[in-house]
């Protein structure tokens, strides 16, 4: 099952005098990143005092299984205001040899002789880049193009969107603003192939024949690498930076092989990339296919040991791959949660009776549920617990501040709340540990309509709530899920 989730993370600003799960600098372009989606937040966000600058919210998309509660917290990239060009190599290269023997030291010599060969063939002049969509081709280790004029070594990179045909005819028309917002948003797709001309002497052909048994080893390699760079770098430089990236690339390919070669059977290595926080440019990780993901569980441990991150969230997970924004999804996962999707309390509905809590005749019911029964379904269904905290009035809420802020800092999982005839969730809070005011950053998670970030803050369906905006005599559970380890 699969399901829409409201969510930020926490982004405190050291200049407030409160703590706030959900602070964001002022007037800044924030990209919230994660495993299945990508979206901007605009910069006009409204505030709630005249020293923080708060996001009401962002929609996140995150698969109902062990990774949950990783999935909704999302990496928080500030993106400069230099328009970037992200250039993505992909393509299969090919390796083919003999072997003698079929044992495993013997592939394993054959193997590290070949990857050799294609490393320094990717050094030669015979490596072709083709620019999808124009009739652009680059020799970059010679610095050649079939289209000198429009891009020479001192041009700006992002000259090469004059050279990508669109389906949009209009785009030459637009403002330059416009046209910058694109660039940010575009990827430059190339394809590696190598020239079989070369401008060497022609000499007679010979022909070598042998006798011996051999078996002979065809692998493609499934390459994939990714460079951002501002538009306004050189054209020059950025072609040996595409040629190193291919090289260690391949260097990761041959390590991956190596390292999960079993006998003379070769496995296929696949490169993924990850957004990472604090981190501008994506990261590119190598892994072997058809291995389970507890079987990576060590290496990741390493990889989050190399780049300083926390164990608390599976980063370098293969769901958790960077999605690039030109390619169609293909992973089967809901991104909008109006289509194909079955109504909750169905399967809600069924927990509860399989855990006794409801009769059979629950199941497809109009009942509302509250916060304990929602306790009961992730338990049941996830199998993530979660923590109750139980008011009896309204008014008690705002003394419970330093509860909620604890809670988001250290489990940053969305409240669910319940009292009376109403149901909210809670994605934040902002209190002052000094006057012990506090505000609620509330999404009514009644609403089903658009997308749409301006009806949505306009109409009071997501945004900040003093402590008068619960009933004051009415009782209230808190449901607090609590991450679980799946790293």
């Amino acid at each position: 099952m699969k399901f829409l989730v409201f969510f930020l993370r926490p982004f405190l600003d050291l200049s407030a005098p409160v703590i706030s799960s959900y602070l964001l600098a002022t007037y800044t372009r924030v990209r919230f990143c994660c495993a299945v989606c990508t979206m901007d937040i605009p910069q006009q966000i409204s505030s709630v005092n005249s020293m923080s600058k708060f996001a009401l919210f962002a929609g996140f998309y995150a698969d109902f299984n062990m990774d949950f509660w990783c999935r909704i917290s999302p990496v928080i990239r500030v993106i400069s205001e230099a328009p970037e060009v992200l250039f993505r190599i992909r393509g299969g290269l090919s390796l083919s040899f003999p072997l003698a023997a079929v044992d495993e030291s013997s592939c394993k010599k054959a193997l590290a002789k070949e990857f050799s060969n294609l490393s320094a063939k990717l050094r030669s002049e015979s490596l072709v880049f083709h620019v999808s969509r124009t009739s652009l081709y680059i020799w970059p280790n010679t610095g050649v193009s079939t289209s000198p004029n429009d891009l020479t070594a001192d041009s700006p990179c992002g000259d090469v969107f004059s050279l990508i045909q669109t389906d949009d005819d209009d785009s030459k028309r637009r403002s330059s603003k416009k046209k910058e917002k694109k660039i940010q948003q575009q990827v430059v797709n190339l394809s590696p192939m190598f020239e079989m001309s070369t401008s060497s002497k022609a000499v007679a052909p010979t022909i070598k024949y042998n006798t011996d048994c051999h078996h002979l080893v065809n692998i493609t390699l499934p390459m994939d690498t990714a460079v951002s760079l501002p538009t306004e770098d050189k054209w020059g430089s950025l072609q040996k930076i595409l040629v190193d990236k291919l090289v260690h690339q391949l260097a990761d390919m041959e390590k991956c092989l190596m390292k999960y070669m079993k006998g003379s059977a070769i496995c296929v290595a696949e490169p993924f990339h990850f957004v990472l926080p604090g981190r501008k440019e994506l990261v590119t990780v190598v892994y072997p296919a058809g291995v389970a993901e507890s079987q990576l569980e060590n290496c990741r441990r390493v990889l989050h040991g190399e780049f300083n991150l926390p164990l608390d969230r599976p980063y370098f997970k293969r769901a958790n791959a960077y999605h690039f924004p030109d390619e169609p999804y293909k992973d089967g996962y809901l991104r909008n949660p109006h289509v194909h999707l079955n109504h909750p309390a169905l399967e809600g509905g069924t927990a509860l009776v399989d855990v006794g809590d409801k009769p059979s005749s629950f199941v497809g019911s109009r009942q509302w549920i509250g916060s304990i029964e929602v306790q009961l379904v992730l338990n049941q269904l996830l199998g993530v617990t979660s923590k109750i905290m139980f008011v009896n009035q309204g008014t008690e809420l705002a003394s419970r501040g330093r509860d909620l802020v604890l809670h988001f800092q250290t489990e940053g999982t969305p409240v669910m709340i319940g009292g009376g005839v109403l149901a909210h969730t809670i994605l934040g809070v902002n209190w002052s540990e000094t006057t012990g005011e506090i505000k609620f950053l509330i999404l009514d998670p009644h609403y089903k309509g658009a997308e749409d970030l301006q009806t949505i803050v306009e109409k009071g369906w997501c945004g900040w709530k003093g402590a008068d905006f619960w009933t004051a005599d009415a009782y209230y559970n808190l449901c607090l899920p609590q991450r679980p380890d799946v790293f």
